[in-house]
């Protein structure tokens, strides 16, 4: 009888939160994570970046460390399987592939032209502007992170969607959401999936911790730099 009880008990409080975690709205979501994205100044992280290109059904995986500080600095730093650097300081994108001894310079807001999940981890983007957003059944994933679809209100010409998961974070007595993985779809069946692990982020006060000196770039004597025709900088 008591194991009965039990069993019961424990289905209605099942039933009791699954209820309440189906309660969330997209709009709470996405202001959550628009809140996360505005509070945070500074974040690092480990990533791991499976591409995945159709035509050849090959997975290229790629390891490295990422850095955000507001506003527009970002260094993704690849370590494997080979060694390159995408680096903005705010004003100048560098793109620099040392095997090939070529760095491709491009303006930092020319780059940033398209709606991507990098915007408004640089401090660029506007979520609810940017993008249409939907659930991804079954809304959540095995650790209760919320799945979401971000479509780009203006139709980008590379790609066509984004899968977001984001896991939820209690912030001054409220739930904001912090984005830890983004899968992009292009036109042709190619995904290019990011995952985020040991994020660290700082507030406003304590975005110091992130050394400027990751941000600044000055290409090597013996490479190659490549830059957009004019044409294209002033679009």
């Amino acid at each position: 009888m008591k194991k009965s009880i039990f069993i019961v008990i424990m289905l209605l409080s099942f039933s009791i939160s699954h209820a309440q975690q189906q309660k969330i709205s997209v709009l709470s979501v996405v202001a959550g994570i628009q809140k996360f994205y505005d509070i945070a100044y500074g974040i690092s992280a480990i990533f791991v970046q499976e591409a995945t290109i159709k035509n050849l059904n090959k997975v290229q995986v790629s390891k490295g460390e990422v850095y955000f500080k507001k506003p527009g600095k970002m260094a993704w730093i690849y370590q494997e399987p080979t060694k390159q650097k995408i680096i903005s300081d705010g004003l100048t994108l560098w793109m620099y592939m040392p095997e090939s001894k070529q760095v491709i310079k491009n303006r930092t807001n020319q780059a940033f032209a398209t709606e991507t999940p990098q915007n408004f981890l640089s401090g660029f983007g506007d979520i609810n502007r940017d993008f249409i957003v939907n659930f991804v059944p079954p809304i959540f994933d095995d650790q209760r992170n919320v799945l979401l679809e971000f479509i780009p209100r203006n139709p980008q010409y590379n790609w066509t969607k984004i899968y977001v998961t984001a896991k939820p974070i209690q912030y001054g007595g409220e739930t904001i959401y912090q984005v830890i993985q983004t899968t992009l779809y292009d036109r042709f069946g190619n995904i290019n999936k990011i995952t985020f692990y040991n994020l660290n982020v700082y507030e406003k006060n304590d975005a110091y911790k992130i050394p400027d000196s990751h941000f600044h770039f000055t290409p090597p004597a013996d490479v190659q730099v490549i830059e957009p025709p004019a044409t294209l900088k002033s679009r």
